[in-house]
């Protein structure tokens, strides 16, 4: 995947606990849902700070 797909995948999970009133996301919900590594999903959030 690339950095891009992954911010777009860490975007609509974090659009889809506010819109459904699931809580807040944190770094640990994202871990367990995704099961991505830390490295990955910190590329990801830093790609969308910086767009």
């Amino acid at each position: 995947m690339t950095i891009k797909s992954d911010a777009g995948e860490i975007l609509l999970f974090m659009y889809d606990f506010y819109v459904n009133d699931k809580g807040s996301v944190n770094p640990e919900k994202l871990l367990e849902t995704t099961k991505w590594e830390g490295n990955r999903i910190d590329r990801a959030v830093k790609y969308l700070k910086e767009i």
